[in-house]
């Protein structure tokens, strides 16, 4: 069942929504950290979903082309 029939909300209102996680800490796996725009965009939905504190770990990182 989709989050818009249960009547869930990313805006707070709802003490029900699945998108809350107030006070919590969370730590985000991700297998190979190239940008890093991904982990920041993840990181940047916790804390508006109230996640206190946001911890990163990759595995791996991957190798930047050397274009010159």
């Amino acid at each position: 069942m989709r989050n818009v029939e249960c009547g869930m909300r990313n805006d707070g209102s709802s003490p029900n929504s699945a998108f809350r996680i107030p006070n919590s800490a969370v730590i985000l796996v991700d297998d190979v950290f190239t940008t890093g725009a991904t982990l920041a965009e993840a990181a940047r939905a916790l804390e508006r979903a109230g996640a206190r504190t946001v911890l990163a770990v990759t595995f791996g990182r991957a190798a930047l082309p050397d274009f010159t």
